[in-house]
């Protein structure tokens, strides 16, 4: 949609397509009530190509949560983190009574890490936490290494948090992921390790937007 007038109207296909392309864009997909309309590879991309995703991967954390909860692994979004990463059972006052809302929603106080790095699962549960910090938006991977090794102990059966999201969400729902970085072997990136095509990027879209109301907190 264009506002540049002051109100909303409609801004043709072609407009979109050359916008995205004359601004570096790598790939435009547009889809109508689940159905693509148009796609094009730009600057050189091929469609066909899965791209890491980047922070786009942060949005399977709250599916693979909600999941959890409907499968009975987790109580509710705020089970306490300290139920199964147990290292903060006997840690911080702050850690102990950490939620998995707050974590996923990075303000639980825990130090984020640097944007763009790869903290193993260890390092992720040994950041710090201080106690006026919680409650402040803490952006970074570490929240999300944490929630890796929490799904890893709660769903027993499954290998790891990525294998879990694609049995019980993805793989049902008919949408592929290309591959997945780990930042060590058996420790899936979950805060930026995951390689789709466009295609299979806006599929997951169509499905969050489908299963908004499922996928919605009461």
């Amino acid at each position: 949609a264009d506002r540049s007038g002051g109100g909303m109207k409609k801004m043709p296909f072609s407009s979109a397509v050359n916008y995205s392309k004359n601004h570096g864009g790598r790939a435009i997909v547009i889809m109508k009530d689940g159905a693509v309309v148009n796609q094009e590879g730009q600057n050189g991309f091929n469609l066909a190509n899965p791209r890491d995703i980047e922070s786009g991967t942060k949005s399977f954390n709250g599916v693979i949560l909600k999941q959890l909860v409907a499968d009975g692994l987790v109580s509710s979004y705020d089970a306490l983190v300290s139920e199964k990463i147990t290292e903060w059972a006997s840690a911080s006052t702050q850690k102990q009574t950490c939620t998995l809302r707050r974590l996923l929603c990075m303000t639980s106080g825990l130090n984020g890490g640097s944007t763009g790095s790869n903290p193993t699962y260890a390092q992720s549960i040994n950041a710090l936490m201080p106690a006026g910090e919680v409650g402040n938006f803490k952006y970074g991977p570490n929240p999300f290494g944490v929630f890796g090794e929490y799904v890893r102990r709660a769903a027993t059966g499954f290998t790891d948090a990525v294998d879990y999201l694609r049995q019980r969400v993805l793989t049902p729902a008919g949408i592929a992921v290309a591959s997945w970085d780990n930042v060590a072997p058996g420790q899936p990136h979950m805060a930026g390790g995951a390689h789709m095509t466009a295609g299979e990027w806006a599929q997951f879209g169509e499905f969050i937007d489908s299963h908004i109301a499922d996928l919605t907190d009461p």
